[in-house]
């Protein structure tokens, strides 16, 4: 395995160019504040601007979209947000400047207060871009954790904000420096304020290898385990969730034999790794994603594509003990179907959508899973006749109410629409959201409890990328 065929070698797209007034603004007693880090390029907004807070329309509980870069020209991608119920949030993303410097760049948002200056959590010359996944717990503490390049290997990096104290020193997550590899870095925290840290790594020539490392409240970083026991193939897509009581499901794709299948595996700050398990022995899986409500039950879901049919399937693990066998969720005559997003909200509810192709149309579709793993009929969402819906996307809150949003265009950029769905009841009619504009990308939703939501993603203006976000208040 090669670095140059891993997601850290990201081509930069071809950007439309977009050149509009820039509205700032939030939720009403919100106070913003704008600023730049440095890392000596020219267009850099080294200063700060406080921005008066402004009153979201009447008529709707999103407020007004804000751009959180201010950058003339550096290029914004790879963003990604956390949430937690206090409405707390964090954006992180990296910006490129023309002399091949990637930094990546936090902001913190404090409920009712508003967001912090932009802060520089690392920087790199290397051609590597800086993926990173965040966190964040009830307390507000947030996690980034990232690879990167360091001399000739490339490490597993971690860095905290603290409610009171801010941002932390990094902290290199891998023990020894034998990664030649490390990619897919991600974290999961847990209520109690611990946190679970995984990649996938490569040693030299052997092959990659799924790692965890739990950092515990108090006490600080615990032992590396590896997770997937048979060491003769390409494990990639790794996700993982971290229940109350400090149980893990990590989850991955690994190709044993034809097909690129789902692998799980459980692991607890009290007795380590447990073996992992095959999910599914048929069908290609891919676009693996997890969600672990509040009762420690968890739920993966991904893309299955068998010879006949592409399906939304999912697992469901209870708190303790075997996971459920995997079923299918989505429509009983399938189309083609896109990555799914799925959420957990109260009592071992789940909320899965997805786009699908039927009758020549990609439409977004979603589906309630109850308690009892049971779910309800695959329910429309959206299906305008004018344009494709894909990036579909929700939020569950504790009450099991979900909002829903996804892109409406082409295949990979679109306007922002939204709807959402009472518990037990229909779906709202959908609404535009978001800027004014047919070419947003990388979309991303992230709820909390009470109803509050927040929506990221990238737009172009002008020849660049940036990062605009937009908060739905509780109705």
């Amino acid at each position: 395995m090669k670095p140059s065929s891993r997601s850290n070698r990201l081509q930069t797209p071809t950007f439309q160019p977009n050149r509009r007034t820039v509205l700032l603004g939030s939720a009403a007693g919100l106070l913003l504040t704008a600023c730049g880090g440095g890392d000596g390029d020219a267009d850099v907004d080294a200063g700060g601007t406080t921005l008066p807070p402004t009153t979201p329309d009447p008529a709707s509980p999103w407020a007004t979209p804000l751009m959180l870069t201010a950058s003339a020209s550096l290029n914004a991608s790879l963003l990604n947000i956390a949430s937690n119920d206090a409405g707390d949030a964090l954006a992180v993303w990296e910006e490129t400047s023309s002399s091949g410097v990637h930094r990546l760049l936090g902001r913190r948002y404090r409920a009712d207060v508003g967001w912090d200056p932009v802060h520089e959590i690392t920087t790199t010359t290397e051609i590597y871009h800086l993926v990173a996944d965040v966190a964040m717990d009830a307390s507000g503490q947030a996690w980034v954790v990232w690879t990167q390049r360091q001399g000739a290997s490339f490490q597993t990096s971690a860095m905290r904000h603290l409610p009171s104290g801010g941002w932390q020193a990094a902290e290199k997550v891998n023990t020894t420096d034998d990664a030649s590899l490390a990619e897919h870095a991600r974290v999961s925290v847990d209520a109690q304020g611990n946190a679970l840290v995984g990649w996938i790594a490569q040693r030299y020539a052997t092959t990659p290898q799924v790692r965890v490392r739990p950092w515990v409240a108090g006490v600080g970083w615990g032992s590396v385990a590896a997770l997937n026991t048979f060491i003769d193939t390409d494990p990639t897509e790794l996700v993982l969730a971290l229940a109350p009581a400090g149980q893990a499901v990590v989850g991955w794709i690994e190709p044993r034999g034809a097909n690129p299948s789902v692998w799980a595996a459980r692991w607890s700050l009290a007795a380590g790794a447990a073996p992992d398990a095959a999910i599914t022995a048929v069908g290609h899986a891919s676009e693996l994603r997890i969600a672990c409500d509040a009762n420690g039950v968890t739920l993966l879901a991904w893309r299955h594509v068998f010879a006949a049919a592409e399906r939304v399937s999912t697992v469901r693990f209870p708190a303790s003990g075997n996971p459920a066998a995997w079923t299918s969720r989505d429509n009983p005559a399938p189309g083609a179907v896109g990555r799914p997003g799925l959420d957990a909200g109260g009592a071992s509810h789940f909320a899965l959508v997805w786009d699908e192709v039927l009758n020549g149309q990609r439409d977004a579709w979603g589906t309630l899973i109850g308690a009892n793993d049971s779910a309800t009929p695959s329910t429309l969402l959206e299906n305008d006749a004018g344009a494709d819906a894909h990036h579909v996307q929700v939020a569950l809150d504790a009450n099991n109410q979900a909002q829903a949003v996804w892109l409406r265009g082409a295949a990979s950029q679109g306007e922002i629409w939204s709807a959402r769905q009472p518990f037990n009841g229909a779906w709202t009619a959908a609404e535009r959201i978001g800027n004014d504009t047919g070419v947003a990308t990388s979309l991303h939703l992230r709820g909390s409890a009470g109803g509050r939501a927040l929506v990221a993603w990238l737009q172009p203006e002008g020849a660049v990328h940036r990062v605009w976000v937009q908060h739905r208040q509780p109705d």
